[in-house]
């Protein structure tokens, strides 16, 4: 069990680097309470989309008979960690939503933001843990959701940090997502299967 939460925050945590960025620019543009509600409203619906989705291609998954063709999947975090560290894209200019239609704008910002990455992670991650414990990662997913949004609106009032997350987020999204990539691959058992092939 401790295993599935631990991969739970990894492949959570792991998703928000680069949303986190996002969210500072979101965040520090839309200064009034009320905003900030409707921001978090519009994450957690956007988020609740990919992880249904993810879910829903998990589960067809499983019906794949060996579980190391499964594990191979884990080549999919490592991809989108090495693209997103070698890509000049600046995600914080992705963040223009307007009052008028905040929750609607942050959930179409992070499911084209993020809906590559996520279900890159999270397919793979439900793909290689029961389901039953799923409503323990659900809850996992909301706590860490909820401690960036909370993080990245404190963050918009320290200029130095910001830039200093904006500069090495990508090393850090590169780090977790091969940990989770080459993590997906052991526990599915494809490495120990492709090594007994050599």
């Amino acid at each position: 069990m401790l295993t599935v939460l631990s991969g739970a925050f990894l492949s959570y945590f792991g998703t928000t680097s680069d949303y986190f960025v996002m969210l500072l620019a979101i965040f520090g543009k839309h200064k009034k309470s009320r905003c900030h509600r409707r921001i978090f409203i519009g994450e957690l619906i956007g988020n609740g989309i990919l992880i249904a989705v993810s879910l829903l291609m998990a589960y067809l998954l499983k019906f794949i008979p060996e579980s190391w063709i499964l594990g191979l999947l884990g080549l999919f975090p490592i991809a989108v960690g090495l693209k997103t560290f070698f890509s000049k894209e600046d995600e914080a200019a992705k963040a223009k939503a307007s009052d008028a239609h905040l929750i609607r704008d942050v959930v179409l910002m992070t499911l084209t933001t993020c809906s590559a990455d996520n279900l890159a992670i999270y397919v793979p991650f439900f793909s290689s843990v029961s389901f039953s414990y799923l409503p323990m990662i659900l809850i996992v997913f909301l706590l860490v959701l909820s401690i960036v949004s909370l993080t990245a609106l404190k963050m918009t009032k320290f200029p130095l940090i910001r830039g200093f997350l904006n500069r090495y987020a990508d090393l850090f999204q590169l780090v977790v997502y091969v940990f989770l990539g080459v993590m997906i691959m052991w526990e599915s058992g494809t490495m120990r299967y492709l090594l007994s092939m050599l």
